[in-house]
This record gives C-alpha cells, structure tokens and sequence, in this order.
C-alpha cells in the first residue's frame, strides 16, 4: 500500500485515563467518553486535574500560554504532529528503500526503528507534552509553545531533533518534514 494510502487510514486506539476510558480513531479523535463511577473526581463534567504544570521538571517557570493550553487544543497539535511524523517518515523510508527502518503506531505510541536503536514519541496529555526518547539524545519532554513543540530545557525543538538525527543516520540522504510543528 502506498505511504499516502496508509496515512490517510487511521486506527482505532483505546486511552485509559484515572476516570475515564476514551475510545480514540487515529492519533486522537476522541469517539466516546465513559467516566466512570467516581464522583469526587468529576468536576462539572471533566476529570479533576491530579498534578499541576506550574513549574518545569528542572524548576523554571512554564509560560502561561503552556499553563492555559485548553486541553482539546493539545489533543489536536499532538494528534498532528504523530499523524505527520508518521507519515512523513513512513514515505522516506519507503521512497528511499530503506529496508532497515520503518515507523509503527500502537496505541498512539510511534515507534521508529532505525540501524542506531528505536525512537519513542508519545502523548502526555496530564502534562499537556508530548514525549520523545531517541537512541542519540536520551529522553526529551516537548511543550507546544507558540505553535511548536520546544523543550522548556534546552530551547530544542522536536521538529529540529528529529530531522537533524534522521539526517545524522542517514546521512547521505536527506530528510525534511513536509510542514513544520
């Protein structure tokens, strides 16, 4: 099946949350929402929040616009951004003939599996992140930040790390995205 052929088919996942089972099609849109019997923990109809994103893992202040990301608005920016990896990935490894690698989606996990050891992206919807594990660079937590996904950290940002270790593996061809995230 051609790489256009298989982005455009999307799946059906399913996402356990504390309080509520949510039935997902594709990267993320939601097709029900059962919560179940724990009335402490809805609070007019939505999941009380358990944690608070007030402060980054290394102390630092999270932007107000990170703290007030409405939380449909962080489902859509994630959902994109694994359906565009996914795809845009999928089409360089084909297009290029690169029998070695290739890229999965389970359960709303990619995984991309290259000659230097597998890559992990996920979703952390608690935390409103999206989370990145690479054989090269370790583990990396990426907030959307004025319409990018940038680790508070470092300044880096995931569209820049994962195109320049592409690069870096594959260096004698040369990837890019076809859209920024």
């Amino acid at each position: 099946m051609a790489p256009a052929a298989i982005c455009s088919t999307r799946s059906y996942f399913t996402s356990t949350t504390r309080n509520s089972l949510t039935r997902y099609h594709g990267f993320g849109t939601p097709i029900t929402n059962i919560n179940e019997s724990h009335s402490n923990s809805i609070v007019q109809g939505q999941p009380r929040r358990w944690n608070s994103i007030s402060a980054s893992t290394d102390g630092s202040h999270v932007p107000e616009s990170i703290r007030n990301l409405d939380l449909e608005a962080y489902h859509n920016a994630a959902d994109d951004t694994l359906e565009l990896i996914y795809c845009d990935l999928d089409t360089f490894f084909d297009s290029n003939n690169i029998s070695t690698a290739d890229v999965e989606e389970s359960s709303g996990i990619l995984t991309i599996n290259t000659t230097e050891g597998s890559y992990v992206i996920n979703k952390q919807p608690p935390n409103k992140q999206i989370w990145f594990s690479s054989p090269l660079s370790g583990p990396k937590r990426f907030d959307l930040l004025d319409g990018e996904w940038v680790s508070l950290r470092d300044n880096i940002k995931l569209y820049d790390i994962l195109k320049e270790e592409m690069n870096q593996i594959y260096d004698d061809l040369e990837f890019s995205f076809s859209d920024s995230f």
